[in-house]
């Protein structure tokens, strides 16, 4: 479930983003559970997205870029 909306969340993110000009500051999307290729989950995670691109990926409060 956690892994379907954090889907969600991003290509929301991708679409509204084309067709314009790249954001200029990143948006980060906090408190969800990432699930990595080998299966491993990473709670607390904070995904960073710049534009159309994810350019950060960690956890708690000290992983959110100042700006975001």
């Amino acid at each position: 479930m956690t892994r379907t909306l954090l889907c969600v969340a991003l290509m929301a993110i991708a679409a509204s983003a084309k067709g314009q000009t790249p954001a200029h500051r990143p948006v980060a999307l906090r408190f969800g559970s990432l699930v990595d290729g080998t299966g491993r989950t990473m709670r607390d995670a904070v995904i960073v997205v710049d534009g159309e691109r994810i350019v950060a990926v960690g956890t708690g409060a000290r992983a959110i870029p100042r700006g975001a």
